[in-house]
């Protein structure tokens, strides 16, 4: 082993050790939860804060504590939900 080897390879772990991955809270939602569906296409956060998950079953609004679902009986052109704009952002929404 050379010694510009070994002098990086200690640089490296050296670096490496000085190096802390911050755990963050995650919480994992279903439908028992009341998000529309379990299988997620599409999250989207608007202007005004809210998320838009787009399930396979449909749509979820969250606001931080609960779920808002809309489907077709809401004007839903089908449950299956590929992609979310935000229509207020340019009208100051």
């Amino acid at each position: 082993m050379s010694r510009a080897f070994r002098v990086s390879l200690f640089a490296a772990l050296a670096a490496a050790a000085g190096l802390r991955a911050e755990r963050l809270p995650f919480r994992v939602f279903t439908t028992a939860d009341g998000l529309a569906g379990d299988t997620v296409r599409e999250i989207f956060q608007d202007s005004r804060g809210y998320l838009w998950i787009g399930t396979s079953s449909g749509l979820s609004r969250f606001g931080g504590r609960s779920f808002r679902n809309y489907d077709t009986r809401d004007g839903l052109g089908g449950v299956r939900i590929d992609g979310i704009v935000d229509a207020l952002a340019g009208l100051g929404g």
